[in-house]
């Protein structure tokens, strides 16, 4: 008997094409994040409650050392 469905040969590579998509995503957001938190000043109430408040310091701080 034949199966019923025929079986392929896994590749020899895996696709790693969501993988680096998602790394990318992640690397990515982390830069926008850091870049929206150091144009942030302290009277933006709405975007101040967004962000985690060690966040916003140390980016502050950074800014301020620059």
């Amino acid at each position: 008997m034949s199966p019923a469905h025929p079986t392929t040969a896994a590749p020899a590579v895996p696709d790693l094409t969501s993988y680096r998509a998602v790394h990318r995503a992640i690397r990515q957001g982390a830069h926008r994040l850091a870049v929206a938190t150091a144009e942030m000043v302290a009277s933006d109430t709405a975007r101040v409650r967004a962000v985690p408040v060690a966040t916003f310091a140390a980016t502050s701080a950074e800014a301020v050392a620059s």
